[in-house]
């Protein structure tokens, strides 16, 4: 197993384990901060660490598969951008964003009268020069079609921003940056849902209604894998190693499962097994 050449995720029952071993990964959304907000992401996420540092760097369970970076790459996942609370590159992808949902709207502000820096204070010259000529022109659809096209890549970066700081589940202050996160972002109409408006004052049900329902929420979408595909799996007890080869079995052929693993190219161990030796 080359040391940063694995992507593994991890999941804290047995079940789900086998789950992804029989019918690959189903996304699902899992809670993010972009700036002061809450969202909900749809993802599959991964860790680019050494196994043997997982133990003190994150907290995903103690069932994990590790993939080949290079089945990854082919599947478009990709690492996030660490960033933090009001850092400069979030703050002009805010910006950004903002402002090319404003130019989305052009067909309809072209036929507001009123004056502009009273009607739209606050945001930037380059749209006032915008408005301006096509008033003049008349070219508002083009415009918008222009910027409603760029709108929805620009808006995807955020998917891949991190915040560096977080809270893991026993409400302790955990460092993300030490899993080198990557993921999977699955090709849907929602990718995200925000827990409220930009200023906090109106909650979105859509976001709660995801909380309360059970993963996977994304059913129709499957990241897939080969058995050459796979570098290890991990259990958390020994007694259920056993059991893990057999699901390994039936989804791949009883031969070519025995064959992987006598020649080294698949691990199956356990959690208990490896921490306890070192």
């Amino acid at each position: 197993m080359k040391k940063l050449e694995t992507l593994f995720h991890s999941t804290d029952k047995l079940r789900f384990l086998k789950a992804i071993i029989q019918h690959g990964f189903s996304p699902s959304y899992s809670k993010e901060k972009i700036g002061e907000r809450d969202v909900l992401i749809a993802m599959v996420s991964f860790s680019n660490i050494p196994l043997i540092e997982a133990r003190t760097q994150v907290d995903y369970g103690k069932y994990s598969i590790g993939l080949k970076r290079e089945w990854g790459i082919s599947n478009n996942l990709h690492p996030v951008t660490y960033t933090y609370k009001e850092s400069e590159q979030e703050m002009m992808l805010t910006k950004l964003i903002e402002d090319f949902a404003l130019f989305q709207a052009m067909p309809e502000l072209v036929g507001v009268k009123a004056n502009f820096n009273i009607f739209f204070d606050g945001f930037r010259e380059s749209f006032a020069q915008l408005y301006d000529s096509a008033l003049k022109t008349g070219n508002a659809e083009t415009i918008q079609k222009y910027f409603a096209d760029i709108f929805v890549p620009i808006t995807d970066l955020q998917l891949f921003f991190k915040h560096y700081i977080d809270k893991n589940k026993r409400g302790k202050t955990v460092y993300c940056f030490n899993d080198r996160e990557w993921r999977f972002i699955p090709n849907i109409e929602k990718k995200m849902f925000f827990a409220s408006n930009p200023s906090g004052d109106r909650e979105f049900p859509e976001y709660k209604e995801i909380l309360n329902t059970p993963k996977p929420h994304v059913k129709n979408v499957k990241l897939n894998f080969s058995l050459g595909d796979i570098e290890f799996i991990m259990v958390k007890k020994n007694n259920e190693i056993k059991g893990v080869v057999q699901t390994l079995k039936k989804r791949f052929g009883k031969d070519e499962v025995m064959s992987a693993i006598l020649n080294g190219e698949l691990l199956v161990f356990s959690f208990e097994k490896l921490y306890n030796s070192i």
